[in-house]
């Protein structure tokens, strides 16, 4: 026996499943671009937008990445650190 019931669906449920499943569809399409992302490794300094040159030095910028996220995470490699550290749940060193 099964340990639920089948009926039939109203039209108005068949329609909010719908919506709702064009909802989860809608998330998988990409955010719109706002340009590329440049680095500064003389201010170690990440931006994106048309600007090509350092906002803090006014030199032209070292590198350009295509991704949003790819900038500011060599950055973080360069300091050692990761978008996952977090230095309160690291284990105390014993001297």
């Amino acid at each position: 026996m099964p340990s639920h019931r089948t009926t039939a669906h109203s039209p108005i449920r068949k329609a909010a499943a719908a919506r709702m499943r064009a909802i989860g569809l809608n998330r998988l399409r990409p955010l719109p671009r706002s340009g590329p992302s440049f680095l500064c490794s003389r201010c170690s300094t990440s931006w994106t937008g048309a600007e090509a040159d350092c906002f803090s030095c006014g030199l032209p910028a070292t590198q350009e990445y295509s991704h949003p996220h790819a900038a500011l995470q060599v950055l973080l490699i360069a300091v050692g650190r990761t978008p996952d550290f977090n230095p309160d749940l690291q284990p105390e060193v014993s001297r």
